[in-house]
């Protein structure tokens, strides 16, 4: 770990953070005492705020355990302060202390875990996780029981959803429904019907102005194009009719544009579920690293579920209408030229792919495998464009694939 750590201990002791993260700046402050040790002034851990700059930390380590603190809200409140975006609050638990010192409002959950987790998401933080043993089980891995929070920053960037839809009726309202089920606010949803001649065009009327719907005959690449050219957002995303989106999709994507402002797209898991919509697996993909995304022999990257900036979108000129197989993987490869591209970290899964191999014909597998292997042979073509663009972005770190 780089950059400046904010150490909070309840003892007169500090624990030895500087020797395993020797190119860290430390900063020490107690809750117990009135003066503590910093590198270069003293703090108290509450009552007052605390004297850093706003945006200042990396990371705000707690080793005694979040039940030592005199104030929990204080605390995370003013964690949530000097931290950066995208910085970590990390903190112990102490099994054998029942709750937290925090208001009884904040205690509403009877869950000690819980509370922790409704704290700091109120206050600002996302992706709240416990680690390691329960905290409830009494086994000596408690001691090595830990909780971890990131701070996110909310710009409450309009987001645009562009649904591409070519005879899926059996699936469309189930696609939709879940898109305007969302948690994030503003966002629009843009629903491009690409020549479909199935009852599509009749269901996409059932929701009114919930929708916008723009019918064309052409194909993907340029679908997806019309679909943006006619957003007013500024966060790009678009996905197929047969997909689902989970309801925190966009405000886990958004949000980490919004705290990450060097990533130009964003990508998480995602599940695969059969033809009748039943949970399947969920599918882990990687962290970002260039090699992998040019690593057409392996899982696709990026994968379904994503989002990325509009002017990043516009930079690149968007899909390229010469493809008919492989366009959003020259689209990502574009982005990748230029561009930063960030994992949601922590398994986060957001969305439901449709696996379309469940319930197939043996003569329906082989025509997909069959088109699997020309969309492999045509990402073999599309790589060669970016290999030295990419290698050049990165500093020469691709690696022959």
């Amino acid at each position: 770990m780089e950059g400046r750590i904010l150490e909070i201990r309840s003892c007169d002791s500090f624990s030895h953070i500087d020797t395993i993260f020797p190119s860290a700046v430390l900063h020490r402050i107690s809750p117990a005492k009135s003066k503590a040790e910093t590198d270069t002034t003293g703090a108290e851990a509450t009552g007052h705020q605390w004297p850093f700059e706003n945006n200042f930390f990396n990371c705000i380590l707690i080793p005694d355990g979040f039940e030592t603190l005199p104030d929990l809200a204080w605390a995370i409140q003013e964690s949530y302060r000097v931290l950066k975006p995208g910085g970590r609050l990390v903190g112990t638990s102490i099994p054998d202390i029942p709750t937290f010192r925090i208001d009884q409002y904040e205690r509403q959950q009877t869950n000690k875990e819980q509370i922790l987790i409704d704290c700091t998401v109120r206050l600002g933080f996302r992706q709240p996780q416990w680690r390691g043993t329960s905290i409830w089980n009494g086994a000596d891995g408690n001691k090595n029981v830990y909780f971890t929070a990131t701070k996110y920053v909310r710009s409450n960037t309009m987001v645009s959803v562009v649904i591409l839809c070519h005879n899926q009726a059996g699936y469309l309202r189930r696609s939709i429904h879940a898109a305007l089920a969302q948690t994030y606010d503003p966002y629009e949803i843009i629903v491009v019907n690409n020549g479909s001649t199935d009852s599509s065009g009749e269901i996409l009327k059932e929701f009114g102005d919930r929708i916008r719907v723009i019918t064309r005959e052409k194909g993907l690449p340029g679908s997806i194009n019309a679909g943006f050219e006619a957003a007013r957002g500024d966060y790009f995303t678009w996905t197929g009719s047969d997909n689902v989106m989970f309801p925190h999709m966009l405000d886990v994507l958004a949000g980490h544009l919004d705290t990450y402002q060097d990533a130009a797209g964003v990508y998480s898991d995602n599940a695969l579920i059969d033809n009748k919509g039943r949970f399947l697996y969920n599918m882990h993909r990687p962290d970002y690293n260039p090699n992998l995304l040019l690593d057409v022999s392996r899982q696709w990257l990026i994968g379904i579920s994503f989002m990325f900036r509009r002017d990043v979108f516009e930079s690149v000129q968007g899909c390229d209408l010469s493809l008919q197989f492989g366009e959003d993987y020259d689209l990502w490869l574009k982005i990748a030229s230029r561009y930063q591209i960030r994992h949601i970290p922590d398994q986060m899964v957001l969305m439901a792919y449709h696996d379309h191999s469940s319930g197939m014909s043996d003569e329906e597998r082989q025509r997909r495998c069959q088109g699997l292997d020309y969309t492999r042979h045509k990402a073999q073509e599309i790589r060669k464009k970016y290999i030295q663009q990419i290698s050049e972005f990165t500093n020469g770190q691709i690696q022959p694939v």
